[in-house]
């Protein structure tokens, strides 16, 4: 890993190209795996507070409790979104996308 462009992850944020001979790569499918895991638990939530904990715990971070998400929620990775990007999904809007690179 080379120090001054960090992680696999912090390169990641900041844009460049990653080849898939990076020595960190498997570290991406190993975040995807479980961020898998955790989708599941969060579509089959039954209520908008467990929906809250397991989208937070998706996304490493809070999500406010004036903050209202419906599942079904898809993402592959979750790690980079940020709770000011999920602004809403509307149950009539079953298939929304959100990718986000923000700091």
């Amino acid at each position: 890993m080379d120090p001054i462009k960090g992680d696999i992850f912090d390169r990641m944020l900041a844009g460049g190209l990653i080849p898939f001979s990076d020595p960190e790569y498997p570290k991406i499918f190993e975040a995807v795996s479980e961020t898998i895991k955790r989708s599941v638990a969060l579509n089959t939530s039954t209520s908008i507070d467990q929906i809250r904990e397991r989208l937070g715990e998706i996304i490493g971070q809070r999500i406010d409790d004036s903050s209202t998400i419906f599942t079904p929620f898809h993402t592959n990775f979750g790690r980079h979104n940020k709770s000011k990007s999920l602004i809403e999904v509307k149950k009539s809007n079953p298939v929304a996308l959100f990718l986000s690179l923000e700091s």
